[in-house]
């Protein structure tokens, strides 16, 4: 029973800010930081037993590499079981997928490697914190001003982080050092047409969706089928329905994984439905 073992510290800085704060855990400053929390919560049982307090800290998000090698697992699962209908084997599926810090399309990304022709077109979905977009669509990538809150909010990111993962995959490790140099000094990067047109050979596809966008997929879905859907998912959805509108011709079938259970997303769910 981890009821009273569990110590939740809340973070209030943007999403972004949290992430870096997560990505540094295992420095001196974070972790003396976190031990004066832990401290002061356990005063009490400090006092009464007089042990020590010793802190270890990392980070199992999107920036954690085995988080998107799990990822990577559900992806192929998801995928096989949709190509083991008769009527999808032959030409494999596209996948759409909702992304903030791109971690969710690299493990999709690790998948496609192994799985070959199976899956096709991957949709990368986004929601108005646009900075993959604006780098499958253009090729520049930049760091946002703001973060502009959505009821998607695990995609509420200045950039993806992951995309430094992205860069070693396509261009190599000197390239990539170099990108990221310049987009510490920067916040930028603005890639060669030949260096774009690598990253489009990866059959991506982009679209930007609306908060109303959202909560509009989600009323829909309810109303069609009875089934609640994340603002996640509909997120991926809508940008499905793009993608098909855009590609008439293409005419393999979709994948949209739900991403989260509908009630984490109590306040868009009465939103969308009222």
């Amino acid at each position: 029973n981890l009821e009273d073992n569990v110590l939740w510290v809340p973070m209030n800085e943007a999403f972004t800010q949290i992430q870096e704060s997560m990505k540094n855990g295992d420095t001196p400053e974070y972790k003396e930081a976190l031990k004066k929390v832990l401290q002061e919560q356990f005063a009490d049982l400090i006092e009464q037993y007089g042990f020590e307090i010793n802190v270890t800290a990392g980070s199992f998000n999107s920036v954690n590499i085995w988080r998107i090698d799990a990822q990577s697992i559900y992806h192929m699962i998801a995928i096989m079981i949709a190509n083991s209908y008769w009527y999808l084997k032959e030409n494999g599926i596209n996948e759409s997928i909702p992304s903030g810090n791109f971690g969710h399309v690299y493990g999709l990304l690790q998948a496609k490697k192994m799985l070959w022709w199976q899956v096709w077109n991957i949709i990368v979905s986004c929601n108005e914190n646009d900075a993959i977009y604006k780098l499958i669509k253009f090729g520049k990538y930049k760091k946002a001003d703001t973060e502009i809150s959505c009821p998607s909010v695990s995609m509420i990111i200045k950039y993806g982080s992951n995309v430094e993962r992205l860069f070693a995959m396509l261009y190599g490790d000197k390239v990539t050092k170099e990108f990221m140099k310049k987009f510490e000094a920067w916040e930028e990067i603005v890639l060669s047409q030949q260096q774009h047109q690598k990253l489009l050979d990866l059959w991506l596809h982009t679209y930007r969706i609306s908060i109303q966008e959202e909560l509009y997929a989600i009323r829909k879905t309810w109303l069609n089928t009875q089934e609640l859907i994340c603002p996640h998912t509909a997120n991926a959805l809508v940008s499905a329905e793009k993608y098909k509108l855009e590609f008439p011709n293409d005419n393999r079938k979709i994948l949209v994984s739900k991403t989260a259970d509908a009630w984490k997303f109590v306040a868009a769910l009465a939103t969308a439905l009222s």
